[in-house]
């Protein structure tokens, strides 16, 4: 955890067992990986520890440097043969890992170490949901560019777009849009991009859409738009907004 090498061999030669695991399954590999000690590694894995353990989440050593970002330790174990798409319990890559949490040199690096770029979580996200659900936009352009399916659904029917919208990354929103996002693209229960940003009373996101072109007046498969969705909610700004858009105020559900 700290990064003290000549402790770990110390320790390793008065017989202290290298893939010892703590109370979350984590071995001392997945501490030094964790926090970016690259050399500690690299020592751990010549002492026989084993670079394929999961703690109990399912996460690997490669998992956790994608996690914080550590490229180098990335790129050091895959080169000690790290599977670069072991997926955690969830089904969540190193590079869902990285994506979410914004880490653009991790994502370009996983990418050309191998990684997929469309691999799906266990919910049918991709890396390219994660980044747009976390509003890392320059992360967005990066996987978009690397080969990303920007129309991608999830197993909801969500799109990156979508879980932009619904977490207000309006910059992130406008960005899909520029790379050939459909604005109004359908939920599974026939809800777009602006029901969900109405739902949770993104104001500027709910204008933006409208600006780019989503329908105002869409209903989804329960009659209900958006005007319903901000109202159902209590978002009072959101309302008067969509009706000064346009939306009409005495549309009628199912």
């Amino acid at each position: 955890c700290n990064g003290h090498q000549e402790v770990v061999v110390k320790l390793v030669e008065l017989g202290a067992n290298v893939n010892a695991a703590d109370e979350a399954g984590s071995t001392p590999l997945h501490a030094a990986a964790c926090n970016g000690h690259q050399e500690v590694v690299v020592k751990l894995v010549e002492l026989g520890a084993n670079i394929h353990a999961a703690n109990k989440a399912g996460s690997t050593p490669l998992y956790v440097a994608a996690y914080n970002g550590h490229q180098e330790v990335v790129v050091k174990l895959v080169e000690l043969e790290a599977n670069v798409h072991a997926a955690d319990k969830a089904g969540s890559t190193p590079l869902h890992a990285a994506a979410c949490n914004g880490h653009q040199e991790v994502v370009v690096k996983l990418v050309e170490l191998g990684a997929n770029v469309n691999a799906n979580h266990e919910d049918g996200s991709t890396p390219l949901h994660d980044a747009a659900r976390n509003g890392h936009q320059e992360v967005v352009m990066k996987l978009v560019e690397l080969g990303a399916n920007i129309h991608a659904a999830n197993k909801d029917g969500s799109t990156p777009l979508h879980d932009a919208a619904c977490n207000g990354h309006q910059e992130v929103v406008v960005k899909l849009v520029e790379l050939g996002a459909n604005v109004n693209a359908n939920h599974e229960d026939g809800s777009t991009l602006l029901h969900t940003a109405a739902c949770n009373g993104h104001q500027e996101v709910v204008v933006k859409l409208v600006a780019l072109g989503a329908n105002v007046n869409a209903a989804d498969e329960a009659g209900s738009t958006p005007l319903h969705a901000a109202a159902c909610n209590g978002h009072q700004e959101v309302v008067v907004k969509l009706v000064e858009l346009g939306a009409n105020i005495h549309a009628a559900n199912k």
